[in-house]
């Protein structure tokens, strides 16, 4: 059914598109990616279902949804700036590691209103101290250094943090804790602290 489609006007309702996620038999990866992007950028209609989907807790459609949602806003961002606010108040309530890792790498790319801040810097704390996977907590730390350039002591406890798990934690967490500390060493200085 998906495999003939070719352009994005042949997607005939958002349900449609729901139903293949819940089958399981997307191909939202490799050539396929880009029916998808134009599909959800070209339809107001099938991103809002989408988004619907992505933050329902139906499983594993969520998280499908959410990768199409984190792949699309990737190349279209400006779809995702009217939602900023839903995704930081979603974020705390969500179970699922999938769902995490995509909301918290939406949020990277985003300015977090000021009065989601605390909100979204907390949950990310909370999930750097839990045993999520490290693709959750590699987005976190990036959410916690961004927010700890308004506010240095951010700063100082996402730095104990990497060096608390570094030995326990994956390449990946240390690949990118290490660019971050760096990164928060540069910004000490620039903020005149020798």
């Amino acid at each position: 059914m998906f495999g003939k489609k070719s352009k994005t006007s042949d997607m005939e309702s958002p349900e449609e598109m729901i139903e293949l996620l819940r089958g399981g038999f997307v191909n939202f990866g490799g050539s396929q990616s880009g029916f998808w992007h134009e599909a959800l950028h070209s339809n107001a209609a099938l991103f809002n279902r989408c988004l619907e989907a992505a933050f329902s807790d139906e499983l594993p459609t969520a998280w499908r949804a959410c990768y199409l949602i984190d792949n699309t806003t990737e190349k279209y961002p400006e779809l995702l700036e009217p939602h900023i606010e839903k995704f930081c108040e979603r974020l705390p309530s969500l179970s699922n590691s999938s769902q995490k890792r995509h909301f918290a790498r939406m949020l990277t790319r985003c300015v977090i209103p000021e009065e989601w801040l605390g909100t979204v810097v907390n949950t990310c704390f909370e999930w750097l101290y839990s045993q999520e996977p490290a693709a959750v907590k590699v987005h976190c730390m990036q959410i916690i250094f961004h927010a700890g350039k308004k506010e240095p002591d951010l700063l100082q406890e996402l730095k104990a943090i990497i060096e608390e798990q570094w030995e326990m934690e994956s390449k990946g967490f240390r690949s990118r804790g290490g660019k971050l500390l760096a990164a928060i060493e540069d910004q000490r200085k620039m903020n005149g602290n020798s």
